[in-house]
This record gives C-alpha cells, sequence and structure tokens, in this order.
C-alpha cells in the first residue's frame, strides 16, 4: 500500500513539473514570435495615387521633385505627357512652347534623380537659345550676346594633295578639263599663314549666341535654377580647296560636262580636294547650352563638393611648387 502511495505521487510531481514546461515553453513562443508588418505598395501607374505622392513633395520642375526613384521619374514623366505639360519624341521627353522644344533629362546620383536638366539633345530643332527670352523676362537676365565662333583661320599645303586629270565611270575613261591643274604655289614644308579671325575679312563670316557668362544661378525660393554654358571647338572645320574658288573651276561648271561631273550624280568636286595644292581650314566654337533644376539644398551639396575638388587641386599644385622649389635649392647647394 505504502508502495502505491509513493509511486502515485512521484507521478503527480511529474505532471506537475510538465505542465509547467509547456507553459514557459509556449511563453517563449509567444516572446519569440516573429512580428510581420504589412506595407502599404503603392501602383505609380495609378494617376491617382500618384497625385497624391505628388502633392507630398516639394517640386523642383512641373510636378518632378529631388530624390524621386527612376520609376516615379518615369511615371511622372508619363503623366506630365497626358496632361500636356510635356511630349514624348521617340525614347526621349521634351518640353515645348509655341515656338522652342528642350530635351527633359534626369540628373541621377546615387540611383535617384536630384536635379532636371533642359537640354538641346541630338537632334535638330532642340534650343535652349530659343527658350532663353523666357527666362530672361521673368528673371530680368541679360541678353544673349552676339559673337564672332572663328577661333582660328589657317592657310596650310593640303595633306591630300594627289593630282589626277582623268578617272573612270560606266567604264569610260573621263578626262578632266585644264581647270583642274592647279595653277597656285604650294607653301614650304610645314609652314602654315594664320589670319586675324577678328580681321573685317573674318569677323562676320559665322556668328552665334553666347550667354552673358558661363554659369547663371537664380535662386528661386527653395529650387536653384542654373543655366550653363560649355565652350567647345567643332571637331568638323569647314575646309576650303585652292580649286574651289578658281575662276577656271567656276567656269567649267557652267558648261554641260560640268553640270554633270560636280551634280548629284557626279564625283567631280572629290577631285577638286585631290588636285588641291593648299587648303583654308577654319576652326569654329560653339556653346552647349543648358538649364538645370535642384533644390536648395542639393544645390549646396554640389557646390561644397565642387569647392572641395578645387580646394585639393589647388592644395596639390601648391605642394608640387613647393617641391620643386626644394628640390632646386638642393641642387644649387650641391653643385
Amino acid at each position: 500500500m505504502n508502495k502505491i502511495k509513493y509511486f502515485y505521487t512521484i507521478f503527480l510531481l511529474l505532471l506537475i513539473i510538465g505542465c509547467k514546461e509547456n507553459k514557459i515553453e509556449a511563453q517563449a513562443n509567444v516572446d519569440n514570435k516573429v512580428e510581420v508588418v504589412t506595407t502599404n505598395v503603392i501602383d505609380l501607374s495609378n494617376d491617382k495615387e500618384l497625385e497624391k505622392i505628388i502633392k507630398t513633395k516639394n517640386r523642383i520642375f512641373l510636378k518632378y521633385w529631388s530624390g524621386m526613384t527612376f520609376d516615379e521619374y518615369f511615371y511622372v514623366s508619363e503623366l506630365l505627357v497626358k496632361e500636356g505639360s510635356i511630349k514624348k519624341d521617340g525614347g526621349a521627353y521634351a518640353y515645348t512652347t509655341s515656338d522652342c522644344q528642350v530635351v527633359v533629362e534626369p540628373i541621377m546620383k546615387n540611383k535617384l534623380v536630384v536635379g532636371i536638366d533642359l537640354t538641346e539633345g541630338s537632334v535638330s530643332g532642340y534650343s535652349i537659345e530659343c527658350i532663353y527670352p523666357f527666362y530672361q523676362k521673368k528673371y530680368k537676365l541679360q541678353s544673349m550676346v552676339d559673337k564672332n565662333l572663328l577661333v582660328s583661320v589657317h592657310t596650310e599645303n593640303n595633306p591630300q594633295y594627289s593630282p589626277v586629270m582623268s578617272y573612270t565611270k560606266d567604264y569610260k575613261t573621263i578626262n578632266l578639263p585644264n581647270a583642274y591643274v592647279d595653277k597656285s604655289e604650294s607653301l614650304n614644308p610645314n609652314k602654315i599663314i594664320k589670319f586675324d579671325v577678328n580681321s573685317t575679312e573674318y569677323r562676320d563670316f559665322r556668328r552665334g549666341k553666347f550667354l552673358p557668362k558661363d554659369k547663371i544661378v537664380i535662386d528661386n525660393d527653395s529650387v536653384v535654377v542654373l543655366i550653363s554654358q560649355e565652350i567647345k571647338i567643332d571637331e568638323n572645320p569647314y575646309i576650303e580647296y585652292s580649286l574651289t574658288n578658281s575662276e577656271e573651276i567656276k567656269a567649267y561648271e557652267l558648261t554641260e560636262q560640268g553640270k554633270q561631273g560636280s551634280g548629284f550624280n557626279g564625283n567631280e568636286r572629290n577631285y577638286q580636294i585631290t588636285n588641291s595644292k593648299t587648303r583654308k581650314v577654319y576652326v569654329s566654337k560653339y556653346a552647349v547650352l543648358k538649364i538645370s533644376y535642384f533644390s536648395k539644398e542639393e544645390f549646396q551639396k554640389e557646390e561644397n563638393v565642387k569647392r572641395i575638388q578645387l580646394d585639393s587641386i589647388k592644395n596639390a599644385n601648391i605642394k608640387t611648387k613647393q617641391q620643386e622649389k626644394e628640390s632646386n635649392k638642393r641642387v644649387l647647394n650641391d653643385i
């Protein structure tokens, strides 16, 4: 009997301990459970949802804002197309007025759109020069300046000079007239004759519009508008060959044979190049214009980065000069 009581007591104790362990384990599971957080996924293709986002942002141009993702930029652009604020031209977006159009491009940084550029793109018909008067009127800016585009004009020996007096067409040999014999003089080897681009003869040869200064900063409350230009040299200079303006060539091109040879289907003008002893080269410059929109905060960040870079270059130059000075001093002491 005593043995039965003993085993019964042990059984009760084990049952109580097991219940407590299950309770502790259950409590641990509650304490360690993973909290699942659900987030609302916004459908950017839904114009109403997109408008809600836009209303919460500080816009820099039209409905664009600084810090948007590229997807947001795309859907905002598509929305602006629907509204008629911009148009889609192939794969590009364009801002238009009654007479002008410019390309709209995102300024990317760390995979975010931090600004908007209005540019001339690579297609003819897009012009910052055309739209600039609107900015001039609104922000009371100076007019664009008309300038001589020529950088240099010089005459040199023609590196393509290789005269021929006949050619083959449709299995027939065509003889060129004596007009294709260049009677002018070649220059001495490596000699170049330079001309003054500001002289009466050349100052009006080719002209274009430039900003009054390379960078115009407009502080417009929380937005900064930067109108800038980069001056570049035309890599395809205009070239006149010594035979091109020859009176004999001009007279020949008025004849029936000359019209056929130098016309659309002819190739005789190629021989004006190879048969010319000299050529005159006109090198021009041009301005790449751009209008950029930034938040004031982003613009100040960019300016600070540029300032640090310039200071770094300046300090490096000072250090280099100091090292040269010390090196020269050492050499003077050594010799």
